[in-house]
């Protein structure tokens, strides 16, 4: 994947808000509303509110300390009865390749990168040394939001606003391999493939530590239905992809703008597949990924990345109307998410809102209960002989 755009650094959009501080406080104090729990109108009310940066860390350790409610286990794997945790995370226990979701996974941190570390082929492990040199700097703007800083804050400028967060984990390409060979050592069967570095990368510029940044991966990657999109033959791709073209026909408009751009011939996949294969990490600016990911983490499901990703192409419909191939492209590959050429994913506040609203109000339902099948091998072109490249639908 290419490395990020160059975007003018902002301010976080939440800084210095004393109300959201207040109200994110209060919720980790008295405990956090899940959209599974009940308390939906705690939840609609904690989604809506920006999470200040400094209470990040702790808010997704608090989120992903256990899978959300009711979520399904991981490709072959059964659900553990006992419903147990740990300090190894919320999955664990047995299964077939991957651990069963719910029971403690009883290696240590250390075990685990090892485990992983020896399960990779060199084909994987080559590819894993490439993201992590590509994935590092490029998470150096999510670690400026969680410390308040821009990136020439970060850098020394003479602009840098103080911090307003807790010094963050170190994010070096060292810790970065350990977090990504821990998640093969826990579930060998996913193993590693492209996209997965740029999220753990995220995850671990936000965690309190490195050990807790590897859990919370695992969570995430389990609990929230990534790792059967990461696995190999992609099992789940096409099916958020059916997700993303139903979101966007669900908005005003939405049927028209796909039927525009097949006629110019720029399907949605040319950038929506690495959208969702990266967690919006693609490209998209941190403090974007960042509130997305908050929802993502407060909802229990990854279906918010589908209705971001929708609703960045609805909000960009007047751009794209009338243009040909080239122009139509180019915005949706760079310019949707430059301030200057009219890209409506970008750090300014009202464009966040506007991304969020539009974002909240798509709904859908999947015309068939999903499979957990994988179609075949295909995985990654690295880990899987190159039999399927990212951008195809298994």
């Amino acid at each position: 994947m290419p490395p990020l755009p160059s975007i003018p650094p902002p301010t976080p959009p939440d800084a210095g808000d004393p109300a959201a501080a207040r109200a994110w406080s209060a919720a980790l104090a008295t405990g956090l509303p899940r959209r599974g729990s009940g308390r939906v109108a705690g939840y609609r009310r904690l989604a809506a509110t920006p999470l200040p940066p400094s209470l990040r860390p702790a808010a997704w350790s608090a989120l992903l300390a256990a899978p959300p409610p009711g979520a399904p286990p991981p490709l072959g794997t059964k659900a553990s009865p006992d419903g147990g945790g740990g300090d190894g995370g919320g999955s664990g226990g047995g299964g077939e390749g991957t651990p069963a979701l719910g029971g403690a996974e009883k290696r240590t941190y250390a075990q685990l990168a090892a485990a992983g570390a020896a399960s990779l082929d060199a084909d994987c492990l080559h590819t894993v040394e490439a993201d992590v040199r590509r994935a590092v700097p490029g998470a150096a703007g999510y670690v400026a939001v969680r410390v308040g800083t821009s990136a020439a804050g970060a850098a020394g400028g003479p602009d840098a606003p103080a911090a307003v967060g807790p010094p963050p984990t170190p994010l070096t390409e060292a810790s970065l391999r350990r977090v990504l060979h821990a998640y093969a050592g826990h579930a060998p069967a996913v193993g590693y493939c492209q996209g997965m570095g740029d999220m753990a990368a995220v995850v671990l510029s936000q965690a309190p530590s490195e050990a807790a940044a590897a859990r919370m991966f695992r969570t995430l990657m389990d609990g929230y239905g990534f790792s059967e999109l990461f696995a190999p033959g992609f099992p789940a791709l096409s099916r958020w992809m059916d997700d993303l073209a139903t979101a966007i026909r669900s908005g005003a408009g939405g049927s028209a703008l796909l039927d525009s751009l097949d006629a110019v011939g720029v399907p949605i996949a040319m950038v929506a597949d690495k959208w969702l294969l990266s967690g919006l990490t693609y490209t998209w600016p941190p403090p974007v990924v960042l509130r997305v990911w908050d929802v993502v983490l407060l909802r229990g499901t990854p279906k918010p990345v589908a209705r971001a990703a929708a609703a960045a192409l609805l909000l960009s419909a007047p751009r794209l109307a009338g243009r040909p191939f080239e122009e139509a492209a180019g915005y949706l590959q760079r310019g949707i998410v430059v301030r200057e050429a009219g890209g409506v994913v970008t750090p300014d506040p009202p464009a966040v809102a506007a991304l969020l609203k539009t974002a909240g109000g798509l709904k859908w339902k999947r015309t068939s209960p999903p499979g957990r099948k994988a179609k075949g091998r295909g995985g990654c072109l690295a880990c899987a002989g190159g039999q399927r490249g990212v951008g195809e639908a298994p």
